[in-house]
């Protein structure tokens, strides 16, 4: 592991480690990337992801922050999810936690 923060998805019971960072901004900033990524990967529809931030190294004693969201366009929805709404969740996670970091 490294001395930063490695940062864990988890959707539908499915662990992936998706890399190493070396700041817990870095590491956020990744997540909400990872975020999209999986949305756009599944269609855009509905669905709950969670992410774990683990501290390594120096940073061991910090805690495992975790970061539980759901995304994505009501199945019921009468118009399939676009790519503007792709570009609504990315403003709505960047301002989520703007003020957290």
């Amino acid at each position: 592991m490294s001395t930063g923060y490695r940062l864990i998805r988890i959707v539908n019971d499915q662990v992936l480690a998706i890399d190493d960072f070396a700041t817990y901004r870095a590491a956020l900033r990744a997540r909400d990337d990872d975020v999209i990524t999986v949305l756009a990967e599944t269609g855009g529809y509905y669905l709950v992801i969670t992410h774990w931030i683990l501290p390594a190294g120096r940073n061991r004693n910090e805690p495992v922050t975790t970061v539980v969201c759901a995304v994505g366009v009501d199945p019921n929805r009468p118009t399939p999810p676009g790519p503007h709404d792709l570009l609504d969740t990315r403003a709505w996670l960047a301002s989520a936690h703007r003020d957290r970091v």
